[in-house]
């Protein structure tokens, strides 16, 4: 079992290759749609927090 980040089990995963051993936080992969999930909302609080440091900055974006 290894300990995969997000994107590398939605690239194995795209390419019929993933290994129900893997683990995603901690626990096995049950569904790739959660994982889909959790990097799209991982995705959207970058996006915020660079948007917060672009403000504070008072760069246009």
């Amino acid at each position: 079992m290894a300990e995969k980040d997000a994107y590398s089990i939605l690239l194995e995963a795209s390419h019929g290759k993933l290994c129900s051993a893997d683990l995603y936080k901690g626990k096995p992969i049950s569904s790739v749609i959660y994982v889909a999930l959790d990097a799209i909302i991982d995705l959207e609080t970058e996006v915020k927090r660079l948007k917060f440091l672009l403000r504070q900055r008072n760069i246009e974006y």
